[in-house]
């Protein structure tokens, strides 16, 4: 098995296919989940957000969150065994 668990799939097949999208709606659907209680703790001090009928449009309000995903990209990208993270094998890890 390689690093990482989905490129263990043989590519072009349909369930290779199914898995990264539904990959992918998870990690968008999980997003708002996880960072809840951060977005609260954090913003509660930014004062209430002026809004239209679907958006905020408060400019304090979109920059943080702007910045905080550009942060966690970072985080991500520097991170030299995030393959380890998405296969499990993060506790056979070796340096």
């Amino acid at each position: 098995m390689s690093g990482n668990v989905l490129a263990s799939i043989p590519e072009g097949n349909w369930v290779s296919v199914l898995i990264s999208v539904l990959m992918v709606v998870t990690c968008i659907g999980g997003y708002p989940l996880y960072m809840g209680p951060i977005h609260e703790v954090v913003e509660s001090g930014m004062g209430v957000p002026t809004t239209n009928a679907y958006f905020i449009t408060s400019k304090k309000f979109i920059v943080f969150r702007v910045v905080e995903i550009l942060l966690i990209s970072l985080v991500a990208t520097l991170l030299p065994f995030f393959s380890d993270i998405l296969s499990f094998n993060i506790l056979l890890w070796r340096m």
